[in-house]
Formats: C-alpha cells, sequence, structure tokens
C-alpha cells in the first residue's frame, strides 16, 4: 500500500472516530438531561420517599427503603459517570507506545491556555513560527506516522469514552427498574 494510500485511509478512519465521538457526546448530553430531571421534580418526589419508607410499616417499608437506596445510589452512579464523560481526557498521547511523532497534527502544546490567563493577550506561542514549519512532517511517511498517532489518540478517547457512556446508560436503566419497582410499591396497600 502506497504512502497517500495509507494516509486516505488514516484521514478516513480519523474522520470517522472524531464522527463516532461526537455522536457519544450528543447522547451523554441527552442523558445528562434525563438524570437532572429528578433534581428538578424533588418537591414532588420526596413526599412519595417519606411515605413508601416512613409512613408504612414492617416489611413493605423496609423493601421500600433498599429499594429506594439502591436506586439512588445506581442514579449517582450514573451520574458520576456521565460527568467523567463529558471531562476532558488529560493528554491522551501518555497513553500511546512506541516512538511518538511530534504530534503537529494536533498541536495541543503550541499555546498554554490556563483558565487565569484565558482573558489575557499576553501569552505567546512555545514555538516560533519557523520552529513550527520546521516541525512539520516532510515526507508522505512522516505525515502517515503523525495521523496514525493522531488516530491511536482519538481510538482511546473514544473507547474510554464508550465505556462510561455505556456504564452510565447502564446504570440509568437500573436505576429506572428501581423507580418502577418503587412506583409499583406504591400502590400495594
Amino acid at each position: 500500500m502506497s504512502d497517500t494510500s495509507r494516509s486516505q485511509f488514516l484521514y478516513a478512519s480519523i474522520s470517522d472516530i472524531q464522527a463516532t465521538i461526537r455522536a457519544m457526546d450528543t447522547k451523554a448530553n441527552v442523558l445528562l438531561l434525563v438524570l437532572f430531571v429528578p433534581v428538578s421534580r424533588i418537591t414532588d418526589i420526596s413526599p412519595m420517599f417519606h411515605y413508601l419508607t416512613r409512613e408504612r410499616f414492617g416489611f413493605m417499608s423496609w423493601i421500600a427503603t433498599v429499594v429506594a437506596v439502591a436506586m439512588l445510589f445506581f442514579w449517582l452512579v450514573s451520574l458520576v459517570l456521565t460527568l467523567w464523560y463529558v471531562s476532558a481526557v488529560h493528554n491522551p498521547s501518555t497513553h500511546v507506545t512506541g516512538n511518538k511523532p511530534p504530534g503537529s497534527f494536533y498541536s495541543a502544546t503550541l499555546f498554554n491556555v490556563r483558565l487565569w490567563n484565558i482573558k489575557s493577550a499576553r501569552y505567546a506561542s512555545s514555538q516560533s513560527l519557523d520552529e513550527h514549519l520546521k516541525q512539520l512532517p516532510q515526507t508522505d511517511e512522516e505525515i502517515c506516522r503523525e495521523l496514525a498517532f493522531e488516530q491511536m489518540k482519538l481510538v482511546y478517547i473514544r473507547s474510554r469514552k464508550m465505556a462510561l457512556i455505556k456504564s452510565g446508560y447502564t446504570c440509568t436503566a437500573i436505576a429506572a427498574l428501581f423507580a418502577f419497582i418503587l412506583g409499583i410499591l406504591s400502590f400495594i396497600r
């Protein structure tokens, strides 16, 4: 396979991975909205919990309390996983092994912008324009190495995010099941 074909393949792969990450980001945003609905309805939910866990006596009260605690646990775990999902991944290049290229495709270290200097116009690039141009890949092989490096970093990000969002949705489904059980318990006299 020629270097040009390899580059085209890597460009297509990078584009596909980025599209997958964007789609998962949308799902995570929807999940966050769903997870915050109970917070907005806490004044309606609280009396039901009180009724199920305090005003009933005996075995049913105990079951309702266990189910309510389990539901709350899975809801909180789902919320934490989803918030962890939307947080930034710290330098995925540290997870790539082997001889790494400079990383000029993404150029993450070109500007060192932090929260405390974000409004300031006083920060400058970490390299001059000439230094940056010298660092850019010169041959098709170097371009392929840069693209493969970028692809590997994106695959790490996608894999991490996929595991978090799957776990978040699973915990949300389990919390919804426990909420359904609580709903059934509220009708049992």
